[in-house]
């Protein structure tokens, strides 16, 4: 993060974190120092002793501030930047973006599910033990052609299927939200979303042929597969490691 994202980011949570605008009046740090804190911790698997002694705090300083910036992002700039299109020319526009870049027609974005390592749950423990015999939360995400993410869906144990994710997600019922013409007199359409094989085959939800045969399956699974690609660079980015 180059400076001018960061001193971005610090003045959109000023209002919330500057200091003695809380009703206690305890808050002595500066916004810019909380957000680097915050960064610092979220940066590889944060450590409250390696924070602490790198901002010359304490321990419980580190703690309360990552908190509190972080139910910042998530409540206050997380409905800004990650929502859906909420217009026929927005959804256009994502639509268009899709096909101009992948090829592939009336799909907006795509949905795919990834796992978030934990620390041993004390209640129900064997809920969140997954395939990869790790305690993790199963996120959903989905985003659009540029990688950016347009709806996500955290609160669901590791051992839980994709497709069952997906099925009690926000999006599911959502969906479908928007309906295209692509022959004029012709009944519209729904917009779709790109899953792998693990989602159901919906008319708002594609994935691959099993056992592709004939040519125009394999040139669809493959075109597919390409355009699927986005959220497979978002949660890399998101990672940023290949630990998980």
């Amino acid at each position: 993060m180059d400076r001018a994202v960061f001193m971005s980011l610090a003045d959109e949570l000023r209002p919330f974190l500057e200091p003695g605008q809380s009703p206690r009046g305890l808050e002595v740090l500066s916004v810019e120092k909380q957000l680097a804190m915050t960064l610092y911790f979220l940066k590889d698997q944060g450590s409250l002793i390696m924070t602490a002694n790198a901002f010359g705090v304490a321990h419980c300083t580190v703690s309360v501030v990552v908190r509190k910036v972080c139910d910042l992002i998530t409540n206050v700039l997380g409905a800004k930047y990650i929502k859906l299109p909420t217009t026929d020319q927005e959804m256009k526009d994502v639509i268009d973006g899709m096909e101009n870049k992948y090829g592939f027609p009336q799909a907006f974005g795509c949905v795919d599910g990834t796992h978030i390592p934990i620390a041993q749950p004390c209640e129900n423990p064997h809920d969140y033990f997954n395939y990869k015999l790790k305690y993790t939360l199963n996120v959903q995400g989905v985003c659009d052609w540029k990688g950016l993410f347009l709806d996500v869906d955290i609160k669901w144990p590791g051992s839980v299927h994709d497709g069952r994710v997906f099925a009690n997600s926000r999006i599911n019922r959502l969906l479908p939200m928007y309906y295209k013409e692509l022959l004029p007199g012709q009944e519209k359409i729904p917009v779709t979303l790109l899953g792998d094989p693990a989602y159901p085959l919906l008319p708002y939800c594609m994935k691959e042929f099993p056992n592709a045969r004939s040519n125009e399956e394999v040139i669809f699974n493959n075109m597919l597969r390409s355009s699927r690609n986005p959220i497979e660079c978002a949660y890399g980015r998101l990672k940023a490691s290949g630990k998980y």
